[in-house]
C-alpha cells in the first residue's frame, strides 16, 4: 500500500532497501506460496507506481536506470516463481507473475529485448497449454499474450532474428482471435497486443494489418446505440434473453421530466471498442511510421468522422492526433500536402466550434498537433494562402478568448469576500492552464512564421501582435508572479516577429522590444532567456549606424548574464546570452581592439553546452563566418583559439551529435587542415 500510495518518491528514494527485500521474500523456499505471491503483488505496485507518474522522456530515462541493476535477479526470480505457480495450478501467482513481466518490459522497453530467450517459452507453452474453461483462465490468458506482446516490442532494433518467432505468434494471435466472443477478456489483449508486434515487423506486419484493419474499422465505425425511451415501458414490456444480455452493456440514466419518465441510454462496451479500435489504429501507424503510408487514406477515411464524435472526448482526441501521426508515415512534402488538403478543411472547422464553445482542452489539443505535424513540413506551398489565414484567425480569436477569460477568473476572486490561499492556488492553477493555450498559440505561429518567412508579417500582425502586446502590457504592470508566463509568451511571440518578419515590420518593432524589456526586472530565467536572445536579433538584423544608438544597452546585459555563476537552473540563459554576444560581435563589431577581445571571449565560450539547439544554431553561424573568412575569427590573435575552440566543439558534437554534418567537414578542412575522415 505504501508505494502505491507515496509514489514516485518512495520508489526513487528507498529502491535499494524495497527491491532487495521483496527478492529475498520471493526466492526463500521456506515462505509460503501465499507471501511470495504478495510480495510479488507488490513488486507490481512498485512498478506501476513508476509507470503512473511518468510524465516525460527524463522520467522514462531515469526510470529505467533504477530498474536496471535489478533486472537480472528479478526477471530470473519471476521465471522461478512463474514455473512455481503452473506446477501448484496456483492463478493469483501466476498473474501477478505475469503483471510484473508486463511492467518491467514496459519501463525497460529496449533494454528487456535480451530477456526474451529465457522469458518467451515459458508465456508460449502457457498460451499454447490453456484452453480456458472459465472466466479466470481467460484473464491467466490475456496476462500472457500481455507480457508476450510486450517482448515482442523489447526486440525491435534486431528484429530479424525474431522474425519467424513473431510471425508465428501473429498468425495464432489472428486464428484465436476469430473463435472468441466480443466480450471475451482475451479480445483487447490480442488487438493491443498487435500495437507492439507492429514495432519490430515494420513492412512485414502487412498480412497482420490487412486483417486486422477491418475488425478494428468495424468497431470505430460501430453506432453506440444511444436512444431515449419510456422507463415505464419495461413494466408492461417483458425482456426476452437477447435484450437482458445487450442490456448488460448499456449505461443509462433515468430522468424525471414533469410527469413523466425518461431512460436515456448507450452502448458502453461498443464505446469502448471504439476507443480501443481508434487508439489501436493509432498506435500502429505511429510504430510502423512510413512502413503505414499504404493505409494512410483509408485511416483518415475513418477517423475524419470522429473529429466530431459527440460522446467521448477521448476518440476526440485520438482522432486530431491521426493526422500528426499520418503526417509522420509521410516520406515528403507532397504527401503531407495530401493529408492536410484531405483533413485541412474538417480541422479548422472543428477548431473554430471549439474556440467557440469555449472547449479548452481540446483547443490545447489541437494547438499541439498543429504544432507537432508543421515541425515536419519543409515547403511552405504545403499550407495554402486560405489555410493559413483561416488558421490565424483562429488563432487570434483563441488569444482574445484566453485573454477574456483570464479576467473573468481575476474578476470573480476579486468579488468572492472569502478569499483564501487555497483560492490562491486555484486561481494560479486555472490561469497558467489558460497561459499554456497561449504558449501553444505561440509556439505554432512561430514555427509557421519561420516556414513561410516575411510574408507572413503582415498576417501575424493583423491577427496576433496587438493581442501579445496588450497582455504584455498588462503583465508588466501586474508585477506578480502569475503574470510572468504572460511575459514569457510575449517576449517569445516579439522574438519570432523580430526575426521572420520584413524589415520594416523589424525597425517597427525593435525599439518597443527595447522599451518594454528594460521597463522591468525579474528573477524568471525563462523571460531573461527570451530577452537576451531578442537582443541577439536586434545585433544581427539592425543595421551598424542605428545599432550605435543602443549597443551599450545590449552589451551590458549580455555581459551582466555571462557574468553569472553558470548552473543547470540558468545554463540555457547563459548559452542564448553567449549567442547574443556572438551576433554582437559577428554583425556589430569592428576590426579594432574592442572587436577582437569580445571575439576572442564569444570563441572561448563555445561550444554551448546546456541549450543544444542554440549551440547548433550558433555553430553554424560560426561555421559559416570562418569560412567567409570574417577578418575577427581568422586574425592572428583569435585564430588559435578558433581550432581549440573546434577541437572542444568536434568532442560536444561526439558526444551529443548536433553539429549538422554538411557543415563539419569543410570547416575541419579550413580551420585545422586535417584527415577528413579521420577527423570525422
Amino acid at each position: 500500500m505504501l508505494v502505491e500510495e507515496t509514489a514516485p518518491k518512495i520508489q526513487k528514494t528507498y529502491h535499494s532497501n524495497i527491491l532487495p527485500a521483496l527478492a529475498v521474500l520471493m526466492s526463500d523456499r521456506e515462505v509460503s506460496l501465499r507471501v511470495k505471491t504478495q510480495a510479488c503483488g507488490t513488486l507490481v505496485n512498485f512498478l506501476r507506481g513508476l509507470i503512473n507518474h511518468k510524465r516525460n522522456d527524463d522520467d522514462a530515462d531515469e526510470n529505467v536506470e533504477l530498474i536496471k541493476p535489478y533486472a537480472n535477479d528479478l526477471v530470473k526470480l519471476l521465471s522461478y516463481l512463474f514455473e512455481m505457480s503452473l506446477i501448484a495450478d496456483y492463478p493469483p501467482l501466476q498473474e501477478e507473475t505475469l503483471t510484473s513481466f508486463s511492467l518491467m518490459a514496459s519501463i525497460l522497453d529496449k533494454d528487456f529485448g535480451p530477456y526474451y530467450d529465457t522469458i518467451m517459452p515459458g508465456l508460449k507453452k502457457l498460451f499454447y497449454g490453456i484452453s480456458p474453461a472459465n472466466n479466470q483462465q481467460a484473464i491467466l490468458r490475456s496476462n500472457a499474450i500481455e507480457t508476450i506482446a510486450f517482448l515482442c516490442s523489447s526486440v525491435s532494433e534486431n528484429p530479424e532474428k525474431y522474425l519467424p518467432d513473431l510471425k508465428e505468434i501473429s498468425e495464432n494471435f489472428g486464428k484465436l482471435l476469430f473463435t472468441l466472443k466480443e466480450e471475451d477478456p482475451q479480445v483487447p489483449a490480442i488487438i493491443n497486443a498487435y500495437i507492439h508486434i507492429s514495432v519490430s515487423m515494420g513492412k512485414e506486419f502487412y498480412p497482420y494489418l490487412d486483417f486486422l484493419f477491418p475488425i478494428l474499422e468495424k468497431y470505430i465505425t460501430s453506432e453506440i446505440g444511444f436512444k431515449t425511451e419510456d422507463a415505464a415501458l419495461s413494466e408492461y414490456i417483458p425482456e426476452d434473453e437477447d435484450e437482458i444480455e445487450k442490456n448488460k452493456k448499456m449505461g443509462s440514466v433515468t430522468l424525471s421530466l414533469g410527469s413523466t419518465t425518461t431512460k436515456l441510454s448507450l452502448n458502453t462496451f461498443a464505446l469502448q471498442n471504439k476507443i480501443m479500435g481508434l487508439n489501436v489504429l493509432n498506435e500502429i501507424c505511429l510504430n510502423m511510421n512510413h512502413a503505414f503510408l499504404p493505409y494512410v487514406e483509408r485511416f483518415l477515411t475513418i477517423t475524419k468522422t470522429m473529429l466530431k464524435f459527440p460522446f467521448s472526448r477521448k476518440i476526440r482526441k485520438i482522432a486530431i492526433k491521426s493526422v500528426y501521426s499520418s503526417m509522420l508515415a509521410c516520406t515528403n512534402d507532397e504527401e503531407r500536402r495530401k493529408v492536410l488538403g484531405f483533413m485541412g478543411e474538417e480541422i479548422l472547422g472543428v477548431l473554430n466550434y471549439n474556440i467557440k464553445i469555449g472547449f479548452i482542452r481540446e483547443i490545447k489539443a489541437y494547438l499541439k498537433t498543429l504544432t507537432s505535424f508543421s515541425a515536419l513540413i519543409t515547403d511552405k506551398t504545403c499550407f495554402g494562402e486560405s489555410f493559413i489565414i483561416e488558421l490565424y484567425n483562429c488563432l487570434e480569436k483563441i488569444v482574445k478568448f484566453i485573454e477574456e477569460h483570464k479576467e473573468k477568473v481575476k474578476l470573480n476572486i476579486k468579488k468572492n469576500d472569502e478569499f483564501d490561499e487555497n483560492d490562491e492556488e486555484n486561481q494560479l492553477t486555472d490561469i497558467n492552464m489558460l497561459n499554456e493555450t497561449n504558449r501553444r498559440v505561440m509556439e505554432l505561429s512561430g514555427i509557421l512564421f519561420q516556414l513561410v518567412g516575411e510574408q507572413l508579417t503582415e498576417t501575424v500582425y493583423k491577427s496576433l501582435y496587438e493581442v501579445f502586446l496588450q497582455s504584455w502590457t498588462v503583465a508588466i504592470k501586474c508585477q506578480k508572479l502569475q503574470c510572468d508566463q504572460d511575459i514569457v509568451n510575449a517576449v517569445c511571440f516579439f522574438d519570432d516577429y523580430m526575426k521572420f518578419s520584413s524589415s520594416v515590420a523589424f525597425n517597427h518593432m525593435y525599439k518597443t522590444f527595447l522599451e518594454y524589456t528594460l521597463a522591468f526586472k525579474t528573477k524568471n530565467e525563462d523571460i531573461i532567456q527570451s530577452v537576451v536572445f531578442g537582443y541577439g536579433i536586434i545585433a544581427e538584423r539592425l543595421p551598424q549606424n542605428d545599432f550605435l544608438q543602443v549597443q551599450e544597452t545590449i552589451l551590458n546585459a549580455i555581459i551582466s548574464i555571462i557574468s553569472r555563476q553558470v548552473n543547470d537552473e540558468n545554463g540555457s540563459t547563459f548559452d542564448n546570452a553567449i549567442g547574443a554576444l556572438a551576433k554582437y560581435v559577428l554583425f556589430q563589431s569592428k576590426n579594432e581592439e574592442k572587436g577582437v577581445v569580445l571575439a576572442g571571449q564569444f570563441i572561448n565560450l563555445l561550444p554551448l553546452k546546456f541549450d543544444l539547439d542554440e549551440g547548433a544554431s550558433i555553430c553554424k553561424l560560426f561555421f559559416q563566418k570562418i569560412l567567409d573568412n570574417h577578418p575577427l575569427l581568422t586574425n592572428d590573435t583569435n585564430m588559435p583559439l578558433v581550432k581549440e575552440a573546434m577541437k572542444r566543439i568536434i568532442q560536444l558534437n561526439i558526444e551529443e551529435g548536433f553539429i549538422p554534418e554538411d557543415d563539419l567537414p569543410s570547416l575541419l578542412q579550413v580551420c585545422m587542415g586535417l584527415d577528413i575522415k579521420q577527423s570525422v
